[in-house]
């Protein structure tokens, strides 16, 4: 165990991964070799709190308040789940503190705080926020989306071993010097030279994972069947991270969506992100080495774009686009024919891409794939749209040659 004057766990150099994989490593790391994880412990130190002799920033310091700690908490819960690195809190002591500590200071410049890297002095790994320039309203709440909560996370960052993307040596390639790619970077946007957003990173992204996870191995992140909901109106500024399962982005609402299932696409779901100059609806982003299955739409115009996976696209209402890319695709229509939820698809393969009817919707067909008689019998075919008694809900572009073997009633 750690204690006031030594950190114990072992600290270790490494040659960085090359390009942007390794633009935001700092060269050394918790634990053992490159990849392997590390079990580190944390602790809030109050006012019996001990420090080695000649630690800045013990001449001027103070505790953080419940509201405070349980930001912190949040945040390394959030580390901790998309990498191998696992925190356990234990009382800040005499004998024994935490790897990493966390407290305020009135030490420092002109920041919101800082943080030490992984070392084996007792500074190493532990974090300072700065009195006055973080969390200045101390009676409320520190809320994902805020710039408090932002800085809680790239200060955890810096602690675990992640630097600054614009620093030397190995720097990010400038194009993904902000917050949309990682949130070790000073800029917002690539379009303002301000750290000033309406809303904030509440995850690790792009680059954060492929930079952690390459040092410390990736965590067992929602491992299962994974449904990510997206309402209209609501903030979002993330990226997914997800290491199995069956999963499903769903779009809740009647605004206009994008949703892309390319590892590295952005997605715009939500409400727009104002920066200081300038604005984006991309707001959610697919992370490295996650691959989501299915996606559905809302009520308005939506696009949907799959990706090399066998995808479920389900545009929902609305005159809507879907994409199955490569795979074999399924393209659900669940909701009753008419001129306005007519849904284009852009590139059905014929023997390979399959499209699914609703029974309860189709009602006078029965389950399975659909027969030639009721084909003839129920479904109209021309030019590429497709129609259910006399009602068109699909257009098919290319108009390629579809029959009752492409058809399947669920």
């Amino acid at each position: 165990m750690s204690t006031p004057w030594i950190n114990t766990v072992p600290t270790t150099k490494f040659t960085r991964a090359d390009g942007n994989e390794g633009a935001l490593q700092y060269g050394v790391k918790w634990g053992g070799g490159y990849g392997q994880g590390v079990v580190l412990t944390y602790s809030f130190p109050d006012g019996k709190a001990w420090f080695i002799n000649g630690y800045a920033e013990f001449d001027s310091w103070s505790a953080l308040n419940r509201r405070e700690t349980a930001a912190v908490r949040t945040a390394l819960d959030e580390w901790s789940s998309v990498a191998g690195v696992t925190f356990v809190e234990v009382n800040d002591g005499r004998k024994v503190v935490g790897d990493l500590r966390f407290a305020i200071t009135d030490e420092g410049g002109d920041e919101a705080a800082h943080a030490y890297y992984p070392w084996h002095t007792p500074d190493g790994g532990d974090v300072w926020f700065k009195n006055g320039e973080w969390h200045d309203r101390p009676n409320s709440a520190i809320k994902k989306g805020s710039y408090d909560y932002l800085v809680v996370l790239h200060e955890i960052g810096h602690a675990i071993g992640l630097k600054h993307p614009f620093e030397a040596p190995q720097k990010l390639q400038g194009a993904y010097d902000h917050y949309a790619f990682t949130i070790m970077s000073y800029s917002a946007s690539a379009w303002s030279e301000s750290n000033y957003a309406s809303f904030y990173p509440t995850t690790p992204m792009y680059y954060d994972l492929v930079n952690i996870q390459g040092m410390y191995g990736r965590g067992a992140h929602n491992p299962g069947n994974t449904i990510y909901t997206f309402k209209d109106g609501k903030n979002y500024w993330q990226t997914i991270d997800d290491s199995g399962g069956i999963d499903t982005i769903v779009h809740k609402g009647s605004d206009k969506a994008i949703i892309d299932l390319g590892i590295g696409h952005w997605s715009a779901l939500g409400r727009k992100i104002e920066f200081s100059n300038s604005s984006t609806k991309w707001t959610v982003a697919i992370g490295p080495d996650t691959l989501i299955e299915n996606a559905t739409g809302g009520s308005g115009k939506d696009k949907i774009i799959g990706n090399s996976l066998d995808n479920v696209l389900a545009g929902g209402k609305g005159k809507d686009v879907l994409i199955g890319g490569e795979g074999a695709d399924s393209f659900v229509f669940n909701v009753k024919p008419a001129a306005r939820n007519v849904d284009t698809i852009r590139d059905f393969t014929v023997g390979e891409d399959i499209i699914r009817l609703a029974q309860k919707v189709f009602d006078a067909l029965s389950p399975g794939v659909l027969t030639a008689e009721a084909f003839d019998t129920h479904f109209d075919y021309a030019g590429g749209v497709l129609a259910y008694q006399g009602k068109a809900f699909a257009q098919l572009n290319g108009a390629p040659a579809i029959d009752e073997g492409d058809l399947l009633v669920v």
